[in-house]
């Protein structure tokens, strides 16, 4: 029998892959959300979020992008793999989700050309904002890539920019944003993302049992202090400690976890990273 068997669950519910029915609102995040769209509304241009490894920067993207009525805003998403993505093919690619067929990286010039038009076409003529989401922005390491972003913010028509674009790192990416000053000085709104307060963990914990369709009442108010703890409110971290601690009761035949079970599985499973 696996755990979802065992606590009645439809499916796993502290998976660590983006998945954006699990999205929870913690107060930063509905914060930040709100913040975003103000600046993709107003085409303010240039938002930077910020925050360490598993505090949700790519399940806050997500969730604007679900958001976003796709009748209102043109959008699209690029997921920086490697540091070694040449500023032509990352113009080539934005140009591509703003919908310019004939985008082509030996020729940015006019690439350029062509992106300009389509987003007067999409601003002044549909009536659609265009947004480009770059996730694991703090990849980018050369300043011709910042360059090439400079360049997208300078592209303006009415009095306001033509295109938003939403940066997500880790903290590397403040040295990112150094390598070009003039497109540091562009950045209209940073925001930096921290761990879930303690008052929230319990609450974290039970939104994801209820969208796995199981119950709220399997964590204690006590284990849920020490996952707290433990995971110092990064949500990665909890749903780590969270899955097997799940496997951990079941195993022990109990369907309710208590601060002893969690912190038996937070010494032998998360040591490594928690120094306990």
């Amino acid at each position: 029998m696996n755990i979802e068997e065992f606590f009645a669950l439809k499916e796993s519910p502290f998976k660590t892959t983006v998945d954006e029915k699990y999205y929870f609102s913690s107060v930063q995040h509905r914060t930040a959300f709100n913040k975003i769209k103000y600046v993709i509304d107003t085409m303010g241009g240039l938002t930077v979020v910020i925050g360490g490894s598993g505090m949700g920067k790519s399940m806050l993207s997500r969730r604007l992008i679900l958001d976003l009525n796709p009748k209102e805003y043109e959008l699209g998403l690029i997921i920086i793999a490697h540091t070694g993505v040449a500023g032509a093919l990352l113009l080539k690619q934005i140009a591509q989700h703003m919908g310019v067929s004939n985008a082509s990286e030996s020729d940015p010039v006019g690439t350029i050309s062509a992106l300009y038009k389509q987003l007067l076409i999409l601003n002044q003529e549909k009536g659609v904002k265009p947004v480009i989401l770059i996730d694991e922005a703090n990849m980018f390491d050369k300043k011709e890539q910042m360059e090439e972003l400079r360049g997208l913010m300078n592209l303006e028509g009415q009095g306001q920019k033509l295109i938003n674009l939403v940066l997500l790192g880790i903290p590397e990416l403040e040295h990112s944003l150094r390598l070009d000053p003039a497109l540091a000085q562009r950045v209209i709104l940073k925001i930096t993302l921290g761990p879930l307060q303690q008052g929230e963990v319990k609450a974290y914990i039970n939104h994801r049992l209820r969208i796995a369709g199981g119950s709220e009442e399997i964590f204690d108010d006590d284990a849920c202090d020490i996952i707290y703890n433990v995971s110092r409110g990064i949500p990665r971290l909890i749903n780590t400690l969270c899955l097997n601690t799940l496997w951990r009761a079941k195993d022990m035949g109990t369907r309710i976890v208590n601060a002893n079970i969690v912190t038996a599985v937070a010494k032998e499973s998360l040591g490594h990273l928690n120094g306990i």
